[in-house]
């Protein structure tokens, strides 16, 4: 995994989503290269707001192909904190971000699997924590 500059010019461009084809990058927080894929952890807004959430602003992984950018959609499960085991390590904290709701969500690169996820600080044991080096706050 290498942290790469965060690739700014991708703001306003949309993502292609199974959900909406109106997700839009209001702002790219990380990028990320996870061995020949580059990845970024953008802040984006579904601007058709055809579903009734009530938050449409979203932080999302987003694959960059070359030729558009992608919602990260992966087949295996993906690790969660509440099922931490010997098969999911956290291998590094690689970056936070405070909403404006005041929650902390920290870029997560996971031991075995291959790509990132946002977390919430709140939800990840101190013990894991303690134990990385500090993140880059964004």
């Amino acid at each position: 995994m290498e942290v790469l500059a965060p690739q700014r010019h991708h703001r306003g461009r949309h993502v292609r989503t199974t959900w909406s084809p109106e997700v839009v990058i209001l702002e790219v927080l990380l990028t990320i290269r996870v061995s020949s894929h580059i990845f970024h952890g953008v802040r984006a807004e579904a601007v058709d707001q055809l579903w009734d959430w009530v938050d449409v602003e979203s932080l999302l992984w987003v694959l960059d192909t070359g030729t558009e950018l992608t919602l990260w959609r992966d087949f295996e499960a993906r690790p969660h904190i509440s099922n931490i085991d010997s098969t999911h390590r956290i291998e590094a904290i690689f970056g936070m971000h405070q909403s404006a709701g005041s929650n902390v969500y920290l870029g997560v690169k996971w031991r075995d699997y291959g790509y990132p996820t946002w977390e919430l600080e709140d939800e990840i044991p101190l013990l894991y924590l303690a134990a990385m080096p500090a993140p880059v706050t964004l």
